[in-house]
């Protein structure tokens, strides 16, 4: 698998990956893993000082995903449930 940076060229691309990912809920949890995990090296990689994601508490695989990652439940009012990850 090669993860790439978005660019507008793919913005059909990543709104169908999107919408697949939310409505299979992580049905394939590793892919989600490589993503997330992708995501983590590309914001550490521009020295990044907090990473925030948002999800929906019926997403609990998501969730569990997110925290095993090192990703911790913070409050932002626009958000159902948000997590930060702050890079040590």
């Amino acid at each position: 698998m090669n993860v790439v940076d978005y660019e507008p060229a793919y913005a059909s691309a990543f709104e169908r990956l999107n919408l697949e990912w939310l409505e299979k809920y992580f049905w394939v949890e590793d892919i989600g893993r490589d993503l997330l995990l992708a995501a983590i090296a590309r914001f550490e990689s521009i020295t990044g000082k907090n990473l925030f994601l948002e999800t929906h508490s019926s997403l609990q695989t998501a969730i569990k995903l997110y925290g095993s990652a090192g990703f911790h439940h913070a409050s932002h009012p626009a958000a159902q449930i948000s997590s930060d990850l702050t890079p040590i």
